[in-house]
């Protein structure tokens, strides 16, 4: 009796764990392509589990209730021509992505972290308030491909590398 009680709570916690493939993220199939390449990061960080990163990157979860999804429909939505919106979609398509597919690795094995979604982020909405948001897209396009072939170190991505902090003049307080 213990032992179908106990197969019973493992195959319905099992069941609990799968979700459905949003359809409004890049195919299961990709992502699980480009797990299957790097075998030193399948020996820390299962499939299921990496997949659920890439899920998390895109819809979110509990401790952020953001996601690519929508961050992209909230900037797409401060661009007004029609043609730069379509742009900017498929710009924001391939870099989340690119992007997603390496975060959701363990953190030893990744070329993107989430300092660099943070910074990213940020860079993101700063260009929407400047009018400049598919000049910053093309700049994060440039940094992500340059991060993942390996031209690029993840310490090289700095805070203010897409729109320096003005510095405040401090003559009055002296």
């Amino acid at each position: 009796m213990k032992i179908v009680f106990l197969s019973l709570v493992c195959l319905l916690s099992a069941c609990a764990q799968v979700k459905e493939w949003p359809a409004s993220i890049p195919s299961e199939t990709y992502f699980v392509n480009y797990y299957q390449q790097d075998t030193s990061n399948q020996e820390v960080l299962s499939k299921e589990d990496y997949l659920m990163w890439v899920q998390r990157f895109y819809v979110g979860w509990e401790l952020y209730h953001g996601g690519w999804v929508k961050i992209t429909q909230n900037f797409v939505d401060t661009i007004d021509d029609q043609q730069a919106k379509d742009q900017a979609l498929s710009k924001l398509a391939e870099i989340g992505r690119l992007v997603s597919a390496e975060w959701a690795k363990h953190q030893n094995y990744r070329a993107i972290n989430t300092r660099h979604l943070s910074i990213w982020g940020m860079a993101l909405s700063e260009s929407a308030l400047r009018e400049d948001q598919l000049n910053q897209l093309n700049r994060m396009q440039h940094d992500v491909e340059a991060l993942l072939a390996g031209s690029m170190q993840p310490d090289d991505i700095k805070e203010d590398q897409y729109y320096p902090v003005e510095k405040v003049d401090n003559d009055m307080f002296d």
